[in-house]
Parts: C-alpha cells; sequence; structure tokens
C-alpha cells in the first residue's frame, strides 16, 4: 500500500503536538499496515514525506521517527544528503526541537485532517 507524503505527515504531526517521537512499528500500526513488522519498509514513505515538508517549508518531522533500541532516526535514513547515523545527538535534538516547536495554523491542521484539540 502507497501513502501519500500528508497521509505520513498527519501522523507525525500529532505526535509533534504532544512533543514526543514515534517508533518505526508505532508509525506503521498508525498507518494501518499490517503483519509482524508493520515498521519496516517505510523508508520510502518517509522520504517522500520529506521531500513534500521542505517543499511546502514544513519542519522536519521524519526526524521524530525513531528506533526502539536507540531512540534516534535509523542510522542509514538521510535527511537532505546527511545520514541519521551521521549527526550527532544534539543534531538531531535540534531538528526534533523544531518540529515540537513549530506553531501549526489551523488551516494546516485542516488539510492534514488534524483536530487542533484531540491530537
Amino acid at each position: 500500500m502507497a501513502y501519500h507524503p500528508n497521509r505520513v505527515a498527519s501522523e507525525l504531526v500529532k505526535i509533534s503536538m504532544k512533543r514526543q517521537t514515534i517508533t518505526y512499528t508505532e508509525l506503521g500500526v498508525a498507518l494501518c499496515r499490517a503483519g509482524p513488522s508493520p515498521g519496516r519498509g517505510l523508508g520510502p514513505y518517509l522520504d517522500a514525506c520529506q521531500d513534500w515538508l521542505k517543499k511546502c517549508n514544513l519542519p522536519p518531522l521524519t526526524s521524530l521517527v525513531v528506533r526502539k533500541e536507540t531512540g534516534r532516526p535509523s542510522s542509514e535514513a538521510i535527511f537532505f544528503g546527511k545520514k541519521f547515523g551521521d549527526m550527532t545527538d544534539e543534531e538531531i535534538h535540534s531538528l526534533q526541537t523544531e518540529c515540537f516547536d513549530f506553531q501549526w495554523t489551523e488551516k494546516q491542521l485542516r488539510a492534514l485532517g488534524v483536530h487542533s484539540h484531540g491530537a
């Protein structure tokens, strides 16, 4: 099943509004992926989401998707030319904080299907 980038982004906006991160498995479940490893294979969808977010001048929400074992994004995932594995904890935290602090407008939230009072 393919996911439009804003479908992935809508789940990540909900997480950012709670100032939390989400594991790949949790995101897979939120996207209604079936099977024993619902978080496996999300990379292409996260890449497309990241490109879409950049085009729309929105924060780097894909930085909120982390591995359960490390609490960090996949080391092989690339954020605009740089692997998360090559980033310091401070760099990743800075990207995540940008997401947490972003002031979403009602129009943006409606467009993503996110309710501002019950994210």
